[in-house]
């Protein structure tokens, strides 16, 4: 599938305020992008990208970053995490694939968005 990758400040788009709530919306600042692959994450959402990892990466490495990721092809090479990460795919939870020979995480809340983020924003 087509999907955009999009460059986005995470609290640039404001915050919303109910009783018990706040919402911290994001703002796309332009898109970064294209990928096409077939999705093994089934619902990922809109795919984000924020500056501090683009600026670490390059384009093309966010590109393959994403690609990997959509593909369930997990970041770690280490069996328990890569356990781990195919029960929170198999369940639909959110999805914590983690660089750390890098610095970098892809999270995934189905449905809503897939980022892109440094380990030090988290």
């Amino acid at each position: 599938m087509k999907r955009t990758i999009y460059l986005v400040d995470p609290a640039g788009g404001g915050i919303e305020q109910s009783p018990g709530l706040i919402v911290v919306k994001h703002k796309i600042l332009g898109e970064v992008a294209e990928v096409d692959t077939p999705d093994v994450i089934a619902n990922p959402g809109e795919l984000r990208v924020t500056q501090a990892a683009l600026d670490l990466l390059g384009r093309m490495e966010v590109r393959g970053a994403f690609i990997m990721h959509l593909n369930a092809k997990w970041f770690t090479t280490d069996e328990e995490e890569e356990a781990e990460l195919d029960e929170q795919l198999h369940r639909s939870w959110v999805i914590h694939n983690i660089d750390s020979r890098r610095d970098i995480m892809i999270i995934t809340y189905p449905g809503d968005n897939s980022t892109l983020i440094t380990s030090e924003e988290y």
